[in-house]
């Protein structure tokens, strides 16, 4: 289960304000980080993780859409 957090003062690494720690499928002791990030009078959101994935091709891994299930599932 994912826990989305929200970032109490300031922001996390990428600049979000939501975020949640996802685990790696392959690797157990692997862990990262999906956040929700909107640019300066933007009115889109768009998601990044730090898996090498979505860092190296710019495409929606598994982990951002695991973070969408748990973003619909509680309505955050």
């Amino acid at each position: 289960m994912i826990k989305i957090k929200t970032a109490k003062k300031g922001r996390n690494r990428f600049g979000a304000r939501k975020y949640a720690t996802v685990p790696s499928h392959t690797d157990k002791n692997k862990e990262y980080t999906v956040a929700k990030c909107r640019k300066r009078a933007a009115k889109h959101y768009y998601y990044v993780c730090s898996c090498p994935h979505n860092f190296y091709s710019r495409k929606t891994c598994k982990h951002i859409h695991q973070f969408l299930v748990a973003e619909k599932e509680y309505n955050v």
